[in-house]
């Protein structure tokens, strides 16, 4: 079983933005950091996991962002939760 450490820390942005997250996965062959995950939590609503992304502005000017890595929704949600039960315990 991959066992999953995650290091969490809360933002001073006064957005939406509430904290960072770093996810250790523990594998067989060693270990594998993914770094930047966000909890995005907006006023009224859920507190919500962001894969790590990256922002560029397009030939009309417009911004687009694009995720870092992809992966099955499965272990997705398993890491989201394993990140949220942490942000919900942050003082």
């Amino acid at each position: 079983m991959t066992k999953i450490s995650i290091d969490i820390r809360r933002t001073d942005f006064s957005n939406s933005i509430k904290a960072n997250a770093d996810v250790t996965l523990t594998l067989e062959e060693g270990d594998l950091t993914i770094k930047g995950f966000r909890v995005i939590h907006q006023e009224g609503k859920s507190p919500w996991v962001a894969l790590p992304s990256n922002c560029y502005k397009d030939k009309a000017g417009e911004f687009k962002n694009f995720k870092n890595i992809e992966m099955p929704r499965r272990l997705n949600e398993h890491i989201s939760k394993a990140i949220l039960e942490q942000y919900q315990s942050l003082p």
